[in-house]
């Protein structure tokens, strides 16, 4: 949900510390989470599935934004919501497409360039 998450989190009537405490700490775990989990999924399935099951995630993660804003202030629905959306958000999606396609074409051989100045 990007930066209009944190008025989205006013709005909902989540205080500060409850807001920092969800998003810093299961946030920053879940995204690290995701990172080792898409970077495995890439080794089993490949890079263009994981980048679908990515898109795919990212679209469902905005519903569950839906579904807290239909269900209240509720923190454990809070810590699930931000939870699976950093999940989703540590996995590749569509906007790392550049760097994931051309990966598999690039020389894990060292190569030298030589430069000489007269």
């Amino acid at each position: 949900m990007g930066i209009m998450a944190n008025p989205f989190y006013v709005d909902m009537g989540y205080t500060k510390e409850e807001v920092a405490t969800v998003t810093k700490l299961y946030g920053v775990i879940m995204t690290l989470v995701g990172a080792f989990l898409g970077g495995t999924m890439v080794l089993r399935w490949g890079v263009m599935r994981v980048l679908m099951l990515g898109a795919v995630l990212s679209a469902l993660t905005n519903l569950l934004f839906a579904w807290l804003a239909l269900h209240g202030h509720d923190v454990y629905a809070l810590i699930a919501v931000v939870s699976a959306d950093n999940l989703a958000s540590g996995m590749p999606r569509p906007p790392s497409l550049p760097i994931c396609l051309p990966s598999p074409m690039c020389s894990t051989r060292p190569r030298s360039t030589r430069c000489s100045v007269r």
